[in-house]
C-alpha cells in the first residue's frame, strides 16, 4: 500500500526516494509511519540531514513533517513538477 526508499548520500546525508502510497489509503498514517521508518533508519546510520523531491500535491504533507521547501526541482515525465525539500534530523 505505500514504499519509500532511503539512499545514503554522503557521511551525514541521506535521501528519501520512491515515496508512494496508493490513493486509497492516502490520510490514513501510511505515509507518515513510513517517512517515520526511513528518519529512523537514518538517524542510526550516522544521517543528520535529509533531502527529498517531492511532487507539487505533497508539499503540504511534507512541511507538516518539518521538511523546508529549498527550491523547483526537475519535471517528470514533462509534466509532474516536483521541489527539493530538506530537512536536519
Amino acid at each position: 500500500i505505500g514504499t519509500g526508499r532511503l539512499h545514503q548520500t554522503g557521511n551525514d546525508r541521506g535521501q528519501i526516494r520512491y515515496m508512494a502510497v496508493r490513493t486509497e489509503y492516502r490520510g490514513m498514517g501510511v505515509g507518515r509511519k513510513i517517512l517515520s521508518a526511513l528518519e529512523d533508519c537514518a538517524r542510526s546510520d550516522g544521517i543528520r540531514f535529509i533531502t527529498l523531491h517531492a511532487r507539487e500535491a505533497a508539499l503540504p504533507f511534507y512541511r507538516e513533517l518539518g521538511y523546508e521547501l529549498i527550491q523547483a526541482s526537475h519535471i517528470l515525465y514533462d509534466s509532474i513538477r516536483h521541489y527539493e525539500m530538506t530537512k536536519p534530523l
